[in-house]
């Protein structure tokens, strides 16, 4: 057996821990900027984002989602729009269509409501009782 091969088990453990770790820090850079996009600090948020992105790659689409919405919120709506396509997010991308078109911007006062994903909108939606909110 070559020297070599004695190493892969452990090199393939370093990896996984390696993955670990990058999950881990996109997750604690994004509520940096979750936090900050609450206060209203946008740009810094927007900042923390690309770090997001740059350290755990394999959450990408989260990253983005939460760009997408901050992009909005400084009135870069374009650019907001670019990544509501990429995400291929009809919902957002009619909602900016109606700003854009009319050239305004979002108003300033928004509910501070964290931006729901996808995934946790789908299971409020899968509760009892959330087609009689509608009604």
């Amino acid at each position: 057996m070559a020297p070599g091969s004695l190493l892969l088990p452990y090199l393939d453990q370093i990896e996984q821990k390696r993955k670990r770790s990058a999950v881990i820090e996109g997750e604690l850079i994004f509520r940096c900027a979750s936090s900050l996009c609450e206060e209203g600090n946008y740009e810094r948020s927007l900042n923390y984002l690309d770090e997001a992105i740059t350290r755990d790659p394999d959450n990408i689409n989260r990253y983005l989602f939460f760009k997408a919405v901050c992009l909005a919120k400084t009135g870069q709506l374009s650019a907001s729009m670019n990544l509501w396509k990429e995400l291929k997010d009809d919902f957002h991308q009619s909602v900016l269509s109606h700003f854009i078109e009319r050239n305004r911007s979002l108003p300033r006062m928004l509910p501070s409501d964290p931006p729901i994903e996808k995934s946790r909108l789908k299971l409020l939606q899968k509760k009892p009782g959330f087609d009689s909110l509608a009604a």
